[in-house]
């Protein structure tokens, strides 16, 4: 990964901490057997252990748009699937989703700058129209243009702005021009809908 090169560049540190499918806020659950934040004190325990890290930056990545808006699949808006909700045990809905992130995004930013952290907000890549690896046609029918991806990711980005002094690193602005590059090159950027190639 980006991060990974560079910590080598530098010799330094670094900690990634994942849980799939699961936006990086403290008090979200997401309903379902399996899944990852589904206990109560899930993502409560990950902030623990970051905070007793005492890194000297943090990085807060997810795909924030997926929590509660549609997706794009092939050429079609198709229902989001991955809500979250700070009830631990209620349904989860786009509603839920958005009042989730509304509420607990910056919650989750004061508590670390109360702990002497101040977290960079990654905002989300841009989202393909299908699966890149296994698209049998051109590459550019797959690219989302910059006016969709502000669709998707509108309300999320409204949050980010509302934080003060919420320094926020927008992977966009290095993807676009008009609309979003599925490959480079011939190189595809992607390894499937909205996850960059290494």
């Amino acid at each position: 990964s980006v991060f990974e090169q560079i910590a080598r560049k530098n010799d330094l540190e670094l900690f990634v901490i994942v849980q799939g499918g699961c936006p990086p806020l403290e008090g979200v659950y997401r309903p379902g057997p399996v899944s990852p934040c589904k206990p109560a004190d899930a993502t409560r325990n990950v902030m623990n252990s970051i905070i007793a890290l005492k890194p000297d930056r943090l990085f807060l990545a997810a795909r924030w748009g997926v929590y509660y808006q549609t997706r794009i699949e092939g050429s079609a808006w198709q229902p989001g699937h991955i809500f979250v909700t700070t009830d631990g045990n209620g349904p989860a809905t786009d509603q839920t989703s958005r009042k989730a992130i509304q509420e607990r995004l910056p919650a989750t930013i004061f508590r670390f700058r109360s702990a002497g952290i101040d977290p960079v907000v990654i905002a989300s890549v841009p989202t393909l129209k299908g699966v890149a690896a296994t698209w049998r046609k051109a590459p550019q029918e797959l690219e989302t243009t910059l006016a969709e991806h502000r669709q998707i990711n509108g309300f999320a980005d409204s949050i980010f702005k509302q934080i003060p002094d919420l320094v926020v690193y927008d992977p966009a602005l290095k993807i676009f021009d008009v609309s979003c590059r599925a490959d480079i090159g011939g190189k595809l950027m992607y390894s499937d809908d909205s996850h960059l190639t290494p």
